[in-house]
């Protein structure tokens, strides 16, 4: 997951996506801690979303080394 959000072929937008998916999965859980099974399905909605509108990931590649 944190590939597809980070962009695909980019480290850096690896590691941006795990930051991203990390911090908001801990940022829900703290409204509920005992239930992280609900944080874990509103992160994969949020993923889904995310994917609708910024198909290419956080950080799309540009130039020759993207394929369109």
């Amino acid at each position: 997951m944190t590939v597809v959000v980070g962009g695909v072929g980019n480290v850096w937008g690896t590691l941006a996506g795990a930051s991203l998916i990390g911090f908001l999965q801990k940022g829900i859980e703290w409204f509920n801690p005992s239930n992280t099974l609900a944080a874990q399905t509103f992160m994969i909605i949020f993923i889904i979303l995310f994917i609708q509108f910024r198909p290419k990931g956080i950080v799309a590649l540009k130039g020759r080394a993207a394929a369109d």
